[in-house]
């Protein structure tokens, strides 16, 4: 009679030992069915602080941009640059505009490259304007300027936060205090950030 008992207690034990290995690889299977894959990295996705120029290619953007087709900027007047130089004019306004520099960029198959671009129209202004291009396979095409600054000297384009649609860029420049005169030199560190969105710089 004891060993029937000790059997009896031994297959309940069995019984539910099989059964908890059951309920087991039934949470494991279907866990594993239900497992959230990760996300593709989304190549569009601008990296913090990318660059695109080295020692050699930045010559070449710089001649490329130095002779494109430009927007004059805050005017609806389209001039072929030369050497990085145009005159233009109409009833109402005109001057000259000139490349400054490269400032910074950033892309894969299609390169988005900041230039400063200067601007004179008369007066004792120089109106500097950060210029966004849009660079693939040579061919150059102006995308969109915004105003920075009168008589200041532009550092850099840098922190491309966001994605190739929608980004912000941060331009780094020297400009003067309050109480300065424009005569005076640039001396004072400051940054604008600007937002981009579908290679158009927006409007505060």
């Amino acid at each position: 009679m004891e060993n029937k008992t000790k059997h009896y207690k031994y297959g309940i034990l069995l019984f539910f030992l099989l059964f908890g290995l059951m309920l087991l690889g039934l949470y494991v299977f279907m866990d594993k069915d239900t497992t959230v894959l990760p996300k593709p990295v989304d190549n569009a996705v601008v990296e913090e602080n990318t660059n695109v120029f080295t020692e050699i290619d930045e010559s070449v953007y710089e001649t490329q941009i130095k002779n494109s087709l430009i927007s004059v900027p805050d005017s609806k007047v389209k001039v072929s640059l030369v050497d990085g130089r145009a005159s233009y004019g109409t009833e109402s306004d005109g001057g000259d505009i000139s490349f400054g520099k490269l400032i910074g960029g950033f892309g894969a198959d299609t390169q988005y490259v900041f230039a400063d671009m200067v601007v004179q129209s008369g007066g004792t202004g120089v109106f500097h304007y950060v210029a966004l291009f849009g660079v693939q396979k040579g061919k150059v095409t102006h995308l969109s300027s915004r105003f920075i600054g009168d008589r200041i000297e532009v550092l850099g384009a840098s922190g491309f936060v966001g994605t190739k649609e929608n980004y912000t860029v941060t331009i780094d420049f020297l400009d003067r205090n309050i109480d300065e005169a424009m005569i005076d030199e640039p001396t004072v560190p400051k940054e604008l950030v600007f937002e981009v969105r579908n290679n158009v710089f927006l409007e505060n």
